[in-house]
């Protein structure tokens, strides 16, 4: 698979995605009747209330630190860096990979080694990806480097690039999601530590996620030196993502330039991709995987429909194709993808194909108002079950990480499994159906029967 640009893509299409723990209260609550210390007791604040306001303290600290970092960062004559990442590789030796960044008066540039490059000069940032040589995308950046990057990355937000987001923004959100650059999900701050390493004082920066921790290292000058990722996945050992940063605040000689020559000018990086994507065997396309599931029967499962209109049994829809889109709200990913599931599912029901496609959300059990919430603030209209209750079904499906979509065929058994999320996904899921469905070149539009209370064709 081609990789796009973005760390948090790179993570979560490539080799990881973050999946929730299941986690209970901490602290622990204590009950209200412990006869020693009564909860509502004026003298005896309640344990997670004490927990609270050292939280809330810490924050405070925090915040004050990230300040300090965005005026050294704002101030510095200039900021050449060196991010160096190095990603587990649970098969072999470890690999890594190298982001340089130069920002400069007027001008600056990063380099994503063996992916893309952004080039900002004349109020434009300019993006190319490696291996296609002949193409560009450019984009507005009269407000800066920032803001031009932000846009042409269509606010992804992905770029390994805090230096820039330190520099460039006043807003402490800003900060804390550049720095959360995997994009844990409900990622919160929790201690500020001061270590010694190499017989230097470091300022350690810790938050949790039910998908991981951070670790972020600063050093005296109020540069950050460091960001560690842990990633933690449900009966998986935890994954640790080092990030080394080198950074100079020496001004910048040599401004960043940047000419199209003759390269084909594109309107995003996602046209750029696709009129450029290779063809794979068989016409499967990149996200496509041979899972060691095809052929061999879907797992059974009932779900509950988010719209409470009662259960799904799999079994029940033997005779038709069904795609099941394995999602999360937490999951950018898996939120890339939706708009393009939710376009394909209109088609299907336009098409009159006998197929059925439902967003399996899961992940998330106890977060089914927010899943609901979700859904409706976006307009979508799939079919939604909860799958997050059902503690065997990632499993029996074989998902390690989200976005997965299984097509299933007629007589039960699964087709295809595509996992991740690209661009162009909608064509390939029709071209996925039409397969399913028998290998017809146009879809073959059944009759459509007029009851109102058909399960399968409501009017």
């Amino acid at each position: 698979m081609l990789k796009i640009i973005t760390l948090a893509t790179l993570a979560t299409i490539n080799c990881i995605s973050y999946a929730h723990l299941e986690h209970g209260n901490f602290p622990p609550e204590h009950p209200s009747d412990h006869p020693e210390h009564p909860s509502d007791h004026p003298e005896h604040p309640s344990e997670a209330e004490s927990a609270e306001g050292d939280n809330a303290a810490v924050l405070k600290q925090v915040e004050v630190l990230l300040a300090e970092i965005h005026k050294a960062y704002k101030e510095a004559a200039g900021i050449t860096e060196t991010l160096t990442i190095t990603f587990p590789n649970p098969m072999g030796e470890s690999e890594s990979s190298t982001v340089q960044l130069v920002i400069g008066e007027n001008s600056g540039s990063i380099v994503v080694q063996d992916q893309a490059t952004f080039v900002y000069a004349n109020d434009k940032v300019y993006a190319t990806l490696n291996g296609i040589d002949n193409c560009y995308v450019e984009a507005d950046a009269t407000k800066g480097f920032y803001d031009g990057l932000a846009a042409i990355t269509e606010g992804s937000g992905g770029v390994p690039s805090w230096s820039l987001a330190l520099r460039s923004s006043e807003d402490l959100d800003v900060w804390a999601d550049a720095l959360n650059m995997f994009g844990l999900p409900d990622i919160t701050i929790v201690s500020l530590e001061t270590k010694e390493i190499d017989g230097n004082s470091f300022q350690v920066i810790g938050s949790v996620s039910p998908a991981g921790r951070l670790e972020i290292t600063v050093n005296d000058a109020k540069q950050i030196t460091g960001l560690v990722a842990f990633m933690s996945q449900p009966g998986m050992p935890e994954i640790q993502i080092p990030i080394v940063a080198a950074t100079s605040f020496d001004a910048v000689t040599t401004a960043s330039t940047f000419d199209a020559g003759e390269r084909k000018k594109y309107d995003s990086l996602e046209a750029m991709f696709m009129a450029n994507m290779p063809e794979m065997p068989g016409g499967g396309g990149p996200e496509q995987q041979e899972s060691k599931m095809n052929g061999k029967q879907a797992p059974e499962f009932t779900l509950e429909r988010m719209d409470g209109s009662g259960k799904v049994t799999l079994s029940d829809l033997k005779g038709q194709v069904v795609v099941l889109d394995f999602w999360a709200t937490w999951c950018g990913p898996c939120k890339r993808g939706l708009p393009g599931l939710n376009k394909f599912d209109a088609w299907v029901q336009e098409e009159g194909l006998k197929v059925q496609v439902f967003a399996v959300n899961v992940w998330e059990e106890g977060q089914d108002e927010k899943v609901k919430k979700f859904w409706a603030d976006n307009k979508y209209t799939t079919k939604v079950l909860m799958g997050s209750a059902d503690k065997k079904l990632t499993e029996n499906y074989q998902i390690s990480g989200i976005p997965t979509t299984a097509i299933i065929g007629i007589d039960g058994s699964i087709v295809e499994i595509h996992s991740g999320y690209a661009p162009g996904m909608e064509e390939k899921l029709k071209a996925s159906v039409m397969k399913a469905l028998g290998g017809a070149d146009e879809p073959a539009k059944p009759d459509h029967p007029s009851k109102p209370d058909h399960p399968d064709h409501p009017n």
